[in-house]
């Protein structure tokens, strides 16, 4: 039922039969017509930066190591930035994948760990919000795109 209705972009207005005075939620049509914020919350995270030993470019051949050592170690890259010659990831803080990633990427490039962070995404942010949020955290990281900002901030700052 709903994908047809996704395809030609039509709203859905779906409510609880128990509480049917509840607001409800919308499902479908386009994200101008339904841009309420949302807020996802990452604990427990942790930045690895990658710099290359020789100074050289993070170039396609560094990347595709990158990639398939994080895969190997089981993680997943929930933010990354690349720089000439630095490559930046966030990954869930799991201590026996990290370990296994930093010995094998350590041997190719400078490896540099930072941990007790919490991974802040809010899509469809007012500017009042990202105001308060840039306001009570000291931010390592922060990413912008069309609707979704992420922030990389100190996990034990409140």
């Amino acid at each position: 039922t709903i994908q047809p209705l996704q395809e030609k972009g039509i709203l859905l207005h779906v409510r609880s039969f128990l509480s049917p005075n509840q607001q409800g939620t919308w499902v479908g049509g386009t994200l101008d017509r339904v841009a309420q914020p949302i807020i996802i919350i990452k604990e427990n995270q942790a930045l690895v930066e990658l710099t290359t030993r020789d100074l050289s470019f993070i170039n396609e051949r560094n990347l595709s190591r990158i990639f398939h050592e994080v895969a190997e170690a089981g993680l997943e890259i929930h933010l990354m930035q690349t720089s000439a010659v630095t490559f930046s990831m966030v990954v869930d803080h799991k201590p026996e994948r990290i370990t296994h990633l930093e010995k094998t990427l350590s041997q190719e490039f400078i490896y540099e760990e930072k941990t007790s962070l919490r991974l802040i995404t809010v899509r469809h942010a007012t500017p009042a919000m990202l105001e308060r949020f840039r306001a009570e955290h000291a931010i390592w990281f922060e990413q912008t795109s069309d609707v979704t900002t992420k922030l990389l901030v100190l996990a034990s700052e409140e």
